[in-house]
């Protein structure tokens, strides 16, 4: 408010009195610049910043300086909704020239907060007996139940929960709620790996050769198979063949590969004979090849005898047949008697045409 006063002074006129009046200067209201938050429910009233918000002069439209705040910042959105009313107040710097606005409205969505879903123990699985994995959803609120859906297998069959190996396809939906989102999640793959069975490769195996002798004629445990089962065994000698493990529950178990060792030794020969020769002594000896009936399991070595039969006697003779490639030595004895002769032969027989030779 300013007083003011005038006089007129001059020499020419004559004073006849002061005039004066007051004048008052109103201070200028600030015009505030409308906004609109977007918020979310169970947030505060002080969690929105009022910094960016602009108070001009009604008249030049520039921009005053000031401060906004709120007039109740503890308030807490308890509604979902749009355009709801809240009051502010602003305080220019020029306290002398402008007015405090004390019921500035500002407008406020407040949005429902987004539903988040996460999961825990469903990674690294491995399939393990009676054990089930279950599926649960860790949301961050309660007002609704998840709805879990999972496909099993190739053949999308639907399961509760994860307890055999195999690829699960499993979605998770929630209802949009009072102060939370819907929640539609993508479809995502759950893998329980198979389990490895126990397994034992140390089952050597020890054979006798065979002619055509091959893998498969090797039993092995249950569930072992040879991966080459028409492999000749041909040497005489220790190898080792790779192996697989087929297990029964092949859902389940991983089959399993492993090397089990296999002995090839030589066969067991035969040799037999008379238990008794006879003969009558001729001068020249007799050989193996005078003892008829000697026989053999295998033609891979030929017998021989340990004794020289020449004259007249009673021998013990022992019959070998050598060890060979494939087989093993084996022997047998017999009797052996070279009767003296009675007479020496005649240099010349006679006989009529037509007589045996016997007679």
């Amino acid at each position: 408010t300013y007083t003011v006063t005038a006089s007129i002074e001059a020499d020419n006129y004559v004073l006849t009195g002061v005039v004066s009046d007051e004048f008052n200067i109103q201070k200028a209201t600030p015009s505030v610049v409308d906004h609109t938050f977007e918020q979310y429910w169970s947030e505060r009233l002080e969690d929105v910043s009022l910094d960016t918000m602009v108070a001009k002069d009604p008249t030049s439209n520039t921009v005053l300086a000031g401060t906004f705040t709120w007039n109740e910042p503890t308030t807490v959105f308890e509604t979902v909704g749009d355009n709801q009313t809240f009051l502010a107040t602003f305080t220019p710097t020029d306290v002398n020239n402008y007015e405090v606005i004390d019921n500035v409205e500002f407008k406020v969505d407040v949005n429902r907060i987004e539903t988040t879903v996460r999961y825990e123990g469903l990674s690294d699985l491995v399939y393990a007996p009676s054990k089930v994995v279950e599926v649960t959803p860790i949301v961050n609120h309660n007002e609704a139940t998840p709805v879990v859906k999972i496909l099993y297998g190739e053949n999308e069959e639907p399961v509760s929960n994860l307890t055999n190996a195999g690829s699960y396809k499993v979605t998770v939906t929630i209802v949009e709620t009072e102060h939370y989102t819907a929640y539609n999640g993508e479809t995502f793959t759950v893998e329980v790996e198979k389990a490895i069975p126990s397994t034992n490769f140390n089952q050597a195996k020890v054979v006798k050769w065979s002619d055509n002798l091959k893998l498969k004629d090797i039993t092995l445990n249950p569930g072992y198979t040879w991966d080459n089962p028409n492999t000749d065994l041909d040497n005489i000698e220790t190898k080792s063949y790779s192996v697989t493990f087929t297990p029964t529950d092949t859902v389940n178990y991983k089959t399993v590969s492993g090397m089990v060792s296999v002995t090839v030794n030589k066969a067991d020969a035969t040799v037999t004979a008379n238990d008794l020769y006879t003969f009558t002594y001729k001068g020249r000896g007799y050989t193996v090849s005078d003892l008829a009936g000697i026989t053999t399991n295998h033609s891979e070595s030929e017998v021989i005898i340990d004794k020289v039969l020449l004259n007249a006697d009673t021998y013990l003779v022992t019959i070998t047949l050598p060890e060979s490639t494939h087989y093993n030595e084996a022997t047998t004895t017999t009797t052996v008697v070279i009767n003296k002769a009675s007479e020496p032969a005649p240099d010349k027989l006679t006989g009529s045409y037509g007589d045996e030779l016997g007679e």
